[in-house]
């Protein structure tokens, strides 16, 4: 009976890492120390709960994008002068934007800002899942390794 209860609660306490890190890395890997959590559980929960987080929010900002779209909805517009400068700067972020956020996305920014984001200006691009999962596998493992050396 005793080891059901350690193993219960040792569940929540995965649940909990795995909670916090569908929000923000940085702060679920001292969490997991905290616990007393070993390399390979910190990583895997970070990893479970930097794709669940993902998906869940790359899933959720197409909602809200309609939401937004709708209350605020544009009228007709004359169109301004010096249209070719801001269409490259928007080529340019496009063409560098995908790289950089995938890059550095799941680290500086949080995961829901960082799906939001792709959502919104990247969603035609092929295989995206695939590219931000391997984003957040290693960014999760840079950040277990950091926070089991507790540099983090």
């Amino acid at each position: 009976m005793l080891n059901i209860l350690f193993l219960t609660n040792r569940f929540y306490e995965y649940l909990y890492v795995v909670a916090i890190s569908t929000y923000k890395f940085l702060f679920a890997g001292p969490v997991a120390v905290a616990s007393g959590f070993n390399y390979w559980e910190i990583s895997l929960c970070l990893a479970l709960g930097g794709i669940i987080g993902f998906i869940v929010f790359y899933c959720f900002s197409a909602e809200i994008i309609l939401v937004f779209n709708r209350l605020f909805q544009r009228g007709v517009k004359t169109p301004r002068t010096g249209w070719i400068k801001r269409y490259r700067r928007q080529v340019r972020l496009r063409k560098l934007g995908f790289p950089m956020l995938m890059i550095f996305g799941p680290a500086i920014l949080s995961i829901p800002l960082t799906a939001f984001i792709v959502r919104r200006w990247f969603r035609n691009t092929k295989y995206i899942f695939v590219y931000f999962c391997v984003s957040v596998v290693s960014w999760a493992f840079i950040f277990g390794t950091l926070a089991w050396l507790n540099i983090v």
